[in-house]
């Protein structure tokens, strides 16, 4: 909310988090397929909350379905790419003296945490989905 306005990103995170739910139910009911069409509604929307992506992945992979597990690992690691280089940027901006630490823990995958262990960055690791990325190419090829 910005100066007492609902913002467009507000509602679309409104809206992730109520399909989320509803995925979440969904897969409680046994309802695999009515989750995994609510998961891609949040993933076309490319906002970087994780639940929709890990769950995809998760659901194609028990289903055997390894080519849409491929694309939503393909477009996980895209968006939160995107996203993670954009909290390295606002944390370097209030955190100046911290941009080689900050760039070192972006490149990682890793925390940053000040003298008092409060985190100062935490990047979403990325480097899973690559790893369990190259695993089903690999698999894919034998």
């Amino acid at each position: 909310m910005v100066g007492g306005f609902i913002t467009f990103k507000d509602n679309l995170l409104e809206y992730v988090v109520s399909r989320n739910l509803k995925g979440k139910d969904l897969e409680k009911q046994g309802d695999i397929q009515g989750a995994i069409s609510l998961y891609e509604e949040n993933v076309a929307t490319l906002y970087p909350a994780l639940h929709a992506y890990t769950r995809l992945m998760v659901l194609y992979h028990k289903t055997k379905d390894f080519e849409n597990e491929k694309r939503i690992i393909k477009i996980a690691i895209e968006v939160f790419t995107t996203y993670n280089i954009n909290e390295a940027n606002r944390k370097i901006d209030a955190n100046p003296q911290m941009k080689d630490s900050i760039l070192e823990c972006l490149k990682n995958c890793s925390t940053l945490r000040d003298a008092d262990g409060w985190v100062i960055y935490n990047p979403i690791d990325i480097h899973k989905w690559e790893n369990r990325l190259r695993k089903l190419q690999i698999k894919q090829k034998g």
